[in-house]
């Protein structure tokens, strides 16, 4: 797939994420002082109006069955402690105000559990984001290819800029908005200083878009 000259802007339409960490022991209920977690979470998240009621419990086998939940934002933000996991889960992060707010709550919610948790971590964006048009879309997915395919994207891993951290990088058309390209980015064994160093922990992963002459932008 050959690449373009000139800089195409691409409008963010939909943009979701989801962490996972893993405890480097299994976390048995009996174990977790369900006040004092509760406590934590409500001191760091009260500035987004989190309520005790926005907290639940799913009992399971009261061993290790067990789901910790807690959601902001309507359940646009959801965070899952199991007895293995620590994860969340981030849906229309369409705005960078929506982004700042959503890298925010990550850093909090691996602050109370960091503790507990390995170095290695999970982590995947997905985003659809619009061409001007859709002619211009798919001018993009049908450029000159070896292969005489009609449709092309774009699949491959590439290190972040100024580290050595593999990322698995996928472009392809949006089968949700017929004017847009779906994008992806998933961590492979990524450190959770790597991923949460960056004070906008999403730039490193948008410039990788830079060599295929992209550019993501707010609606």
């Amino acid at each position: 797939m050959s690449t373009p000259t000139t800089t195409t802007a691409l409008s963010i339409r939909d943009c979701s994420a989801t962490f996972r960490g893993v405890y480097t022991n299994p976390q048995l209920l009996q174990s977790i002082n369900l006040e004092k977690l509760t406590e934590a979470v409500l001191k760091e998240f009260g500035t987004y109006n989190i309520v005790p009621t926005d907290i639940t419990l799913d009992n399971g086998d009261g061993l290790f069955s067990y789901s910790i939940k807690a959601h902001l934002f309507n359940r646009l933000i959801t965070f899952t402690s199991t007895a293995i996991n620590l994860e969340a889960s981030f849906a229309r992060l369409i705005r960078g105000s929506d982004r700042k707010i959503g890298a925010d709550c990550l850093r909090k919610i691996v602050g109370i559990g960091r503790d507990y948790l390995t170095d290695n971590c999970y982590f995947e964006i997905g985003l659809h984001a619009a061409f001007a048009s859709e002619k211009s879309r798919d001018a993009f997915f049908s450029q000159d290819n070896e292969s005489h395919l009609q449709l092309v994207g774009t699949l491959g891993y590439k290190k972040l800029r100024d580290s050595d951290q593999m990322i698995r990088f996928q472009v392809d058309q949006s089968w949700v908005f017929p004017d847009a390209a779906y994008i992806t980015w998933t961590t492979i064994g990524m450190k959770l200083t790597q991923l949460l160093e960056p004070e906008t922990i999403w730039t490193p992963f948008f410039q990788m878009l830079e060599p295929l002459q992209l550019k993501l932008t707010d609606e």
